[in-house]
């Protein structure tokens, strides 16, 4: 009897924890340098929606569809971005499903984070051709051992989905087109293929790769959601 209250205690104490570093998390991560502390002031510097569709999932036979508005701010070396659903209720325009991204660059450097039904940390490197990335929690929390590796490339604008559903949800046959001005395609969930993003986002005045880290990230996000990761 006394072994099974003492792991009765023991799991309660373990859950305690759990809580209250969950609890902690973004200001921890703020703390330590994943994103600005807030949303950018100012102009919008892309604008655009992606819209959450059923691709497989057991939807009894019906089509559906969240248009998300996405809208991002940036400067030299800090992007953040909003990426919402409302829905029409009783007449009243509901926010249904929302999320929020924080990025903070130092050269081909980042560190940011993403909240939307918790937080992902993001940290690692981005250019031109490639994203080298950790995903999970911050270093500096009791779960960074759940992180994994996070990484794409963007082949003559192409984005190559090389690692990215071990530590996140889309599939290798997405397609995702990146152009100076412009994103634009379809992000599917991946290994399960249940729900797919299409993209259509337009910029100014941010750096190509930038932006499609923050359009790959809210995608990640979008589809977790609905498919329930």
């Amino acid at each position: 009897m006394a072994w099974f209250l003492a792991l009765f205690f023991g799991v309660i104490l373990l859950f305690a924890i759990l809580a209250r570093e969950l609890f902690r998390l973004n200001k921890k991560a703020i703390k330590h340098g994943y994103g600005p502390n807030s949303q950018l002031p100012g102009h919008p510097k892309a604008t655009g929606t992606l819209v959450c569709v059923n691709a497989d999932a057991p939807t009894l036979g019906r089509s559906l569809s969240f248009p998300y508005a996405f809208q991002v701010t940036a400067d030299d070396r800090h992007v953040t971005a909003t990426y919402e659903y409302r829905a029409q209720r009783r007449m009243i325009a509901d926010t249904v499903y929302n999320g929020e991204l924080f990025l903070t660059f130092d050269g081909d450097k980042v560190k940011g984070r993403a909240l939307m039904g918790g937080l992902q940390s993001v940290e690692g490197t981005v250019d031109e051709s490639a994203a080298r990335l950790r995903r999970g929690q911050p270093k500096e929390s009791l779960l960074s051992f759940l992180n994994g590796p996070y990484e794409y490339g963007i082949r003559q604008g192409t984005v190559v989905f090389e690692n990215t559903t071990r530590a996140g949800c889309i599939g290798r046959d997405s397609e995702l087109e990146v152009y100076l001005d412009r994103i634009i395609g379809r992000v599917v969930h991946g290994p399960q293929k249940t729900w797919a993003v299409d993209v259509d986002v337009s910029y100014e005045d941010v750096a190509p790769e930038r932006m499609a880290l923050a359009v790959i990230l809210a995608c990640n996000d979008i589809l977790s959601a609905h498919h329930g990761d």
